[in-house]
């Protein structure tokens, strides 16, 4: 019993510390995108989920140039959107295909809130964890 919980206490301070480094890669890829891009206020207005992969066809006014842009964002989302609904889009129109990010709702920006949330938790249950299979060892 102390062995298991000294390795389940170390796993998961290891599992910690590598979510910790995917988050940092995340968050540059994140970075690096936004830079590229500009964010736009957009409109939706449908949502067709087609093959088990929903997509939000989206309308962004873009003002400097006085045009309307329709574009099928389709990275993935959790947002539950309806016809009407107002949102903020990062939006990269340089590329062979417009690449757009849904602000606050992708993939990038949920890996990152969700791994700062749970970090502190198990890292401070995998060293008591640890603690705690150390002291069962030594009062064996």
């Amino acid at each position: 019993m102390p062995y298991f919980l000294i390795i389940f206490g170390a796993a998961l301070v290891i599992i910690s510390v590598l979510a910790h480094k995917k988050a940092i890669v995340k968050e540059n890829e994140l970075q690096r995108f936004i830079s590229l891009a500009k964010e736009y206020e957009a409109v939706v207005l449908d949502t067709p989920k087609e093959k088990k992969k929903r997509s939000a066809v989206i309308q962004i006014r873009i003002e400097e140039q006085k045009r309307t842009l329709v574009h099928r964002c389709t990275e993935p989302f959790v947002g539950n959107y309806k016809r009407g609904d107002r949102i903020s889009v990062y939006l990269i129109e340089q590329m062979p295909a417009d690449r757009s990010l849904i602000k606050g709702d992708n993939r990038f920006e949920k890996f990152i809130s969700t791994e700062k949330k749970l970090r502190l938790p198990v890292m401070i249950s995998g060293a008591a964890a640890a603690v705690v299979g150390i002291i069962l060892l030594f009062l064996r």
